[in-house]
């Protein structure tokens, strides 16, 4: 059985999260005083092939404590739904919103790729330019 496993990874309360601040402090300046506070941690879905929830739970568990977070810096939380249509309704709202921002992320990549179809065809124009140059200082030392 499949099951999607959503995971957060935030760093410890008791330690600075300097990414927090800042983005608390561009907030402020942003005349967005009510936000008093923010931190800053990573989220992940995992699929997860089990035969039940309980060993896709063990799974999920096992890879955050081995592997996905630093228990020195870091705590973690995951939920694990059942990846089959019925799951729409118990995903949580987090995964709901990403879902959205997936969808409007088509016009970002394009952008992105817009910009990296211009660099790649400005770079044998470099690489002729360099290569002018080597040539040029060979000439100049003979």
């Amino acid at each position: 059985m499949k099951f999607i496993a959503y995971i957060n990874v935030m760093p410890l309360r008791a330690l600075l999260d300097p990414q927090g601040k800042a983005v608390t402090a561009r907030l402020h300046t942003m005349d967005l005083k009510a936000i008093v506070d923010a931190r800053i941690g990573k989220h992940m879905e995992l699929a997860v092939e089990a035969k039940d929830q309980k060993a896709a739970e063990a799974a999920v568990e096992r890879a955050c404590k081995e592997m996905l977070h630093n228990p020195i810096m870091e705590s973690y939380e995951f939920t694990v739904v059942a990846a089959d249509e019925t799951s729409a309704k118990k995903t949580p709202a987090s995964a709901k919103k990403t879902a959205a921002a997936k969808k409007a992320a088509p016009a970002k990549k394009t952008a992105v790729a817009k910009k990296t179809a211009v660099a790649k065809k400005a770079e044998p124009a470099k690489k002729a330019t360099a290569a002018k140059k080597t040539a040029a200082k060979k000439t100049t030392k003979k």
